[in-house]
């Protein structure tokens, strides 16, 4: 997983980077919006999101 995907923890929901918004290492728990996840799960939506946004503004990786 690419270490910059723990900072993008909660962006496709509110946008609120924090991080005490990781419980432990396999729960996700947004403290501003209140999404909730498993911490893997929650960071394979964001590179997937990560890479959409990437290819739809020709971003280069």
């Amino acid at each position: 997983m690419p270490p910059e995907s723990k900072q993008w923890d909660g962006r496709p929901v509110c946008g609120v980077v924090d991080a005490g918004n990781r419980q432990t290492q396999a729960e996700f728990h947004c403290l501003h919006c209140g999404h909730e996840a498993h911490a893997d799960v929650n960071a394979a939506q964001n590179i997937l999101a990560r890479g959409v946004t990437d290819r739809q503004y020709g971003a280069k990786s």
